[in-house]
């Protein structure tokens, strides 16, 4: 990390705490875009964090985390084993997504599964959703909290 935080812009908490290094979005210098998403306000951009020996995408608006990807369950009512979407498209780094709490990531292999719940921006909404599709248990990450507002530099 020391290496490419010599030449990518840093994001770092109000206790000076280094969050991670922005990520470029595609093939762009990191110019976070002026609107909001769910709960937080603007801008909005992605945070590179290396955790144990694995790269991360984190999302952040200047209030703290923000999930960009729905976990789903099997169970009805947000219950069980959480699992993360499977597509197509390999992001490189892997994306995590924050529930509000934590930020989680897919681990293992992918199986066909009918959800029956997701969680998405802070609450939990129940049907089934469109049937089999491929899904990976969820797995918790292990940051440390980060304290707003947060500063690139």
């Amino acid at each position: 990390m020391a290496q490419l935080c010599r030449t990518v812009p840093r994001i770092y908490d109000a206790q000076n705490q280094l969050v991670g290094v922005a990520s470029p979005q595609q093939g762009l210098p990191f110019i976070p875009p002026p609107f909001s998403f769910g709960g937080g306000t603007g801008p909005f951009g992605v945070v590179m964090r290396k955790i144990g020996n694995v790269w991360y995408q984190l999302a952040f608006t200047n209030e703290g985390p923000f999930g960009t990807v729905p976990l789903y369950f099997e169970g009805a009512n947000c219950t069980g084993q959480p699992l993360f979407g499977v597509t197509s498209s390999a992001f490189l780094p892997q994306v995590a997504t924050w529930d509000g709490a934590a930020f989680w990531v897919a681990a293992g292999t992918p199986e066909h599964i009918t959800s029956q719940s997701f969680f998405y921006e802070g609450s939990c909404h129940s049907g089934e959703i469109g049937g089999a599709a491929p899904f990976s248990p969820a797995v918790k990450l292990d940051v440390p909290p980060f304290n707003p507002p947060f500063a690139m530099r």
